[in-house]
């Protein structure tokens, strides 16, 4: 069985995009690969508290009631996506071949800003505990899809992953239960 736990939209700048080095783990100083908590040297969009990875604390969470609906469309009738599927070195990403149909996320925290799906892409890991990027209430999960957008007002992904409001990154965390 497959469920779906949490959704959450961040929004921030591509650490790939900028050619710096990054991982998940602790920094290696000697080949300047630069982990978790050193990810604002790459980017001075990650030296916040909303970019990843991020533990969220359920008993700290507080409905806004204010907020905004978000919205999820797909641009054609069907609802598809396609494109190359390939491996990144980071995680499998596929590249959407835009032409072909893709989607836009609007609304909720990103106001009346309109983003294009871009990519998409999974980090898992081989157990039920390990393969997130996020947590909650410090528990990691199986796996997490990431659907990637960038903000239309800057024309093309290139041009919107250096600024602070260009992309949008709908992230799903994920679990499995096994049957015993």
């Amino acid at each position: 069985m497959f469920q779906i736990v949490i959704l959450s939209v961040l929004v921030g700048s591509a650490l790939t995009a900028q050619g710096t080095k990054w991982k998940y783990g602790e920094t290696d100083k000697v080949h300047k690969i630069y982990g978790p908590k050193d990810w604002g040297k790459v980017s001075k969009f990650c030296d916040g508290s909303a970019q990843s990875p991020i533990n969220i604390e359920t008993r700290s969470v507080e409905n806004d009631g204010s907020l905004k609906a978000l919205r999820f469309l797909a641009e054609n009738r069907y609802g598809r996506v396609s494109g190359v599927l390939e491996n990144n070195g980071h995680a499998p990403t596929l590249a959407i071949d835009k032409p072909r149909g893709t989607s836009t996320l609007t609304g909720g925290p990103l106001g009346n800003s309109v983003y294009k799906l871009q990519q998409l892409h999974i980090h898992f890991g081989c157990k039920n505990n390990k393969g997130s990027e996020h947590t909650v209430n410090g528990k990691a999960f199986s796996g997490e899809l990431h659907l990637v957008h960038y903000n239309t007002k800057y024309g093309d992904f290139k041009t919107a992953v250096d600024k602070r409001d260009g992309l949008a990154v709908k992230k799903m965390l994920s679990f499995c239960f096994k049957s015993t």
